[in-house]
């Protein structure tokens, strides 16, 4: 049976290769995708292309092309990137890209009050948290030993190796060593003239999983090359039966367990409507989409909890219009049949329009009571109480976050506006943030206050 699989493998290659994330040698992954249309009055095109490829592989990035046989409409190439370690390694420590070094041991929360409450609001924990929490720090080449590195290949995440890829083709030049021309450089120029069509990074699946091997006891890693189909395995012991992934889709859930993606956890419990009311899983959005994109839905998350808060007071403001109703006093005299009735106002314009009696507008009196009536004074000092209490929380959570001492370790905050203006950033607050758990035989506290800084 064994045999017979690995025949299956083997002459199904051709069509598994389409759905695969690596190249043809099942290894390198593909960190980034560009595609061509091969125009027959396309020299000049050719030209910057074939300069272009060439810097890419002399900056270190390693290229395979797919022909355009292999693609849908039968015209388009693919160019496939990838980038080893040691350019991952040395751009990481250029951007100052924030890698784990140390598991934290920060408790996720405290127990508050009536905590049962908020459940129906929260995702299981191994959505909310599909890895452990970790301590972060700048990446140095020369100090890879200081970090959590236990495989090269999926030490960064793909976010990051396409940003680092990104990173690249933005800065390649595409003319001769002759004859240089700064303006001919980066991707988006060329995606700009129609040297290429698009540039993209692939979407993540998952890459690897460790799998009991049935009968055997012991504990094998596996690589998923592609999302249907059959696996391909990168390991040299016999495949199994038992671990198959079938039909691994985002938006349906996979027959085998082991072959549960992450997008598809992100489609059913983030991005889906019926989700609204659920908390976001903060840890696979980051993961997937990258720290800025992450923050920027943390940030939203906290927006829409804090403006819960003031639509509590608005419901009670219009509750208060509903209840205060039949005692509105200036209503009830406009639509007095003697006071609002006797009442002649002057046309609403120069021509055309006619006398009105006061007592027309009886119905939208009443109406207009219910939003602008004695409550909507207080209303709008809640508004402005609630808006400077909602900056002070955003900013002392930010310069949580941006310190480490966030609830968030592990996100790599760099290169966000805050972490750029951190020697500006002297907020005071009237409490300290502190961790409850001691790190280093001491308590990490950080303290912050409202300013009047604005914020870009």
């Amino acid at each position: 049976f064994h045999l017979f699989l690995l025949f299956l493998l083997q002459t199904d290659k051709l069509q598994t290769n389409r759905d695969t994330v690596f190249f043809r040698d099942g290894v390198r992954r593909v960190d980034f995708v560009l595609s061509y249309v091969d125009d027959k009055d396309g020299e000049k095109k050719q030209e910057r292309r074939k300069e272009f490829e060439a810097n890419l592989e002399k900056a270190g990035l390693e290229l395979e092309t797919e022909d355009k046989s292999e693609s849908k409409d039968q015209i388009t190439y693919f160019l496939k990137i990838h980038a080893p370690w040691d350019i991952l390694a040395t751009y990481a420590e250029v951007l100052k890209i924030k890698v784990p070094f140390k598991e934290s041991d920060i408790p996720h929360g405290q127990d508050v009050p009536l905590e049962w409450l908020s459940h129906p609001l929260r995702l299981p924990e191994h959505i909310m948290r599909p890895q452990p929490d970790y301590f972060t720090y700048p990446f140095n080449k020369q100090k890879t030993d200081f970090f959590l590195i236990s495989d090269k290949d999926t030490f960064f995440p793909p976010s990051t190796r396409s940003r680092i890829v990104f990173y690249i083709l933005g800065r390649c030049p595409y003319y001769n060593e002759g004859r240089k021309d700064r303006e001919k450089t980066g991707i988006k120029r060329l995606l700009s003239n129609g040297t290429y069509a698009a540039a993209f990074p692939l979407h993540d699946v998952r890459q690897s999983e460790k799998i009991k091997i049935k009968g055997s006891g012991r504990t094998e890693e596996r690589r998923y090359l592609h999302q249907t189909g059959p696996p391909v395995f990168l390991s040299n012991s016999r495949p199994c039966a038992a671990i198959l992934c079938l039909q691994c889709r985002y938006w349906k859930r996979a027959r085998n367990a082991e072959c549960e993606s992450e997008r598809y956890n992100l489609y059913k419990n983030w991005a889906r409507f019926l989700c609204f009311y659920k908390e976001q899983p903060l840890n696979l959005i980051r993961k997937y989409y990258g720290e800025k994109i992450g923050i920027y839905f943390a940030w939203l998350g906290f927006y829409t909890e804090m403006l819960f808060f003031a639509a509590l007071m608005g419901v009670i403001c219009f509750t208060y219009g509903l209840l205060s109703y039949d005692d509105n006093v200036s209503s009830k005299e406009i639509c007095d049949p003697d006071i609002g009735g006797s009442i002649v106002m002057c046309p609403l314009c120069d021509k055309k329009c006619p006398f009105w009696k006061l007592n027309s507008t009886c119905l939208s009196s009443w109406q207009s009571h219910l939003f602008d009536n004695e409550g909507t004074v207080f209303f709008a000092i809640f508004m402005g109480i609630w808006g400077k209490c909602q900056l002070v929380k955003l900013l002392c959570s930010l310069c949580s976050w941006s310190s480490g001492s966030g609830v968030k370790p592990g996100w790599s905050t760099s290169g966000t506006w805050w972490t750029s203006r951190r020697s500006s950033c002297s907020f005071r607050c009237g409490r300290s943030l502190r961790s409850s758990a001691p790190t280093g035989g001491s308590t990490r506290s950080l303290r912050c206050s409202d300013t009047t800084q604005t914020v870009n």
